[in-house]
């Protein structure tokens, strides 16, 4: 393999294809441009992807992308270093760049966690963003419909449970103004947020979450 190509069949680790982004674009782009985004390089990014879609992009690619649409808190490093290093090496990774025509789909739930970082004006860190279906099924008991394969999800973690909440409050009211697919899982200082994943909306609590610390908002599924 060489080093713009996968160490694996692309189609074997996601399950969103160009032809499914397509489909999602006009949404996507809404949202992006609604959060302050850039829709032309959104667009343009997808285009490429599928035109070359088993080309890995590199970590100074993803992270041009980012500077482009406006994010500030987060890098590229930090969205593609994997968080168990040796389970990723023994899959043939060393980084998780997703596949560039995904980039429409990650950038809307790393520019909510940026709204959510401007707002509580506090740290924020990356543990997990996209995850190939390779390594995820050695560390995750989901499948590759799930929000990490398909770019579609971030892991944060937060300082303590109250700027989590804050954080959360933030996400929620974004969702609520802009009708956003989300998913959003509770922990005590951990947040998972995912925006247009294959499956529903949905909010769940971890088994960490500390029930009556920090008051969770309302679960719903739809």
């Amino acid at each position: 393999m060489g080093e713009r190509e996968y160490p694996v069949p692309i189609w074997s680790e996601v399950h969103y294809r160009p032809q499914i982004v397509a489909s999602m674009l006009p949404e996507l782009l809404r949202v992006i441009d609604a959060l302050g985004g850039d829709v032309d390089d959104a667009k343009l990014e997808f285009r490429a992807g599928s035109a070359m879609p088993d080309e890995r992009p590199s970590v100074g690619e993803l992270g041009a992308f980012l500077a482009e649409q406006g994010v500030r808190h987060f890098t590229a490093g930090e969205l593609t270093r994997p968080n168990h290093p040796s389970i990723a090496h023994r899959c043939g990774y060393t980084e998780f760049v997703a596949p560039r025509w995904l980039w429409p789909v990650q950038i809307v739930s790393v520019l909510l966690a940026d709204c959510a970082r401007r707002a509580i004006g506090a740290p924020i860190n990356c543990v997990n963003a996209w995850r190939p279906q390779s390594y995820n099924a050695e560390v995750a008991d989901s499948t590759i419909r799930s929000d990490h394969p398909n770019a579609a999800g971030l892991d944060l973690v937060f300082r303590d449970a109250g700027e989590r909440a804050k954080a959360e409050g933030v996400v929620r009211g974004i969702h609520a103004a802009l009708n956003v697919r989300l998913r959003l899982g509770l922990g005590h200082q951990r947040l998972h947020v995912g925006a247009f994943a294959p499956q529903a909306s949905a909010s769940w609590v971890y088994k960490g979450y500390r029930d009556g610390e920090v008051k969770p908002w309302t679960l719903y599924r739809r």
